[in-house]
């Protein structure tokens, strides 16, 4: 109610005492002035918010400081050396190296495979980029995002676990294990980490073998002579044969460069899953048996 018509409230008011109390002029004019005085005052308490609300709107300040504080970095550190649970629990498995860059919540990071004797087999280049103190987006190589997921310390300032979600499994080789693309701070039990220094290239002990040495040696020497293949560290010639057998029958064990790494091996377990074997990418007495039956079936003996 506005000033004026309280005013004008007032006046009617006094107007009806003097139609019904013209006799009681004495109490009259204390009782109206008092009466008019009381809706005054009860007008002007009351005009500042009906004035604010009808022309001033109110300023949402928890809104305005929310938006203020979206332009503030999240704040989160995430270490430099982490490791994969696959490669905590067998000692083979993808290392996290992580650098930090101008912007606080961006940090550039390399993903390598690891063998079990720190030796690094390949390296894909990654952009975390931290949205909140939970998530964060990951840039994958062919320069695909997909949403991460972290886990802070009780302060809530540092990172303790990393997952690179489903981008993760999606990059990786269909054979790898999810405990990949789980990760936690480097531990000093933990496998030593060559990621941060990838291995140089080893030169093989002996010149490889071509194509037709090696089927020729296969097809020719009994299972108990060929060496075992089961990690990086064996013998080139052998990790040769056994790539070019592989490839003999259909099967992509990557270059034929006398090393086992991660592409080899994943083609020996596809070939022991089809073969019926142990599948362990553990090259023994019966994967080269049935390697041997069915590479040196196929065509004719290159040996001659």
């Amino acid at each position: 109610m506005s000033v004026e018509r309280l005013r004008g409230a007032a006046r009617s008011f006094t107007g009806f005492v003097s139609t019904v109390c013209d006799s009681c002029e004495v109490v009259k004019t204390p009782f109206v002035l008092a009466v008019a005085a009381a809706l005054l005052l009860a007008g002007c308490s009351s005009s500042p918010s009906a004035s604010t609300a009808g022309s001033t709107p109110e300023i949402d300040t928890n809104t305005s400081a929310s938006a203020a504080r979206s332009d503030e970095p999240v704040g989160v550190s995430i270490g430099s050396s982490w490791n994969s649970m696959a490669l905590v629990r067998d000692r083979a498995g993808y290392a996290l190296v992580v650098d930090g860059t101008s912007d606080p919540d961006v940090f550039d990071a390399r993903l390598t495979f690891q063998e079990e004797d720190g030796a690094v087999q390949e390296s894909s280049f990654l952009t975390l980029r931290v949205t909140n103190p939970s998530t964060m987006r990951v840039q994958w190589p062919d320069g695909a995002e997909r949403d991460g997921t972290l886990r802070l310390d009780p302060d809530a300032r540092n990172a303790v676990a990393l997952d690179l979600g489903p981008g993760c499994i999606a990059t990786l080789p269909p054979d790898t294990s999810p405990d990949n693309c789980f990760f936690r701070p480097r531990a000093a039990t933990d496998a030593p980490s060559a990621a941060a220094t990838p291995t140089p290239s080893r030169a093989p002990a002996a010149p490889l073998p071509t194509a037709d040495e090696a089927m020729g040696y296969l097809c020719s020497v009994g299972v108990d002579e060929l060496p075992a293949v089961t990690s990086s560290s064996a013998d080139p010639f052998a990790v040769a044969v056994l790539q070019t057998a592989l490839t003999q029958i259909g099967y992509q064990p990557g270059e034929i460069d006398g090393r086992y790494g991660r592409v080899s091996k994943a083609a020996v377990r596809a070939f022991q899953t089809d073969a019926g074997l142990t599948v362990d990418a553990l090259v023994g007495p019966q994967t080269w048996t049935r390697l041997q039956a069915d590479a040196c079936s196929i065509g004719e003996d290159p040996a001659g």
